[in-house]
């Protein structure tokens, strides 16, 4: 006999769908922002070279201009980083290995 009060035990599945980064936009994204445009290739990378991206700017403008000698290789490095970080991303996506960093 059963009584009109049991309880039903109801098991909800949360399903996130990750999608792959595009490298061109992540280029694009980082040639115009620098480190702000690589958050999206990667959040925490993004946020040291945001860092880093601001203290070579200032070195730069309070130099009258000698500083881009570091500013400019250092926008090339957050381009390949950035390309790197997509890549690293859409692999383990692939792999069905992602794990948040």
């Amino acid at each position: 006999m059963s009584s009109g009060n049991e309880m039903k035990v109801v098991q909800a599945q949360a399903q996130i769908q990750l999608q792959q980064k595009s490298v061109a936009i992540s280029v694009i994204l980082t040639f115009l922002f620098g480190g702000l445009g690589l958050l999206y290739a990667s959040i925490t990378w993004g946020l040291i070279c945001l860092v880093i991206d601001g203290i070579l700017l200032a070195i730069t403008i309070f130099t009258a201009g000698f500083g881009a000698v570091l500013y400019v290789p250092f926008r090339v490095l957050l381009i390949i980083l950035a390309i790197v970080m997509v890549g690293r991303h859409n692999k383990r996506l692939l792999n069905n290995t992602f794990k948040s960093t």
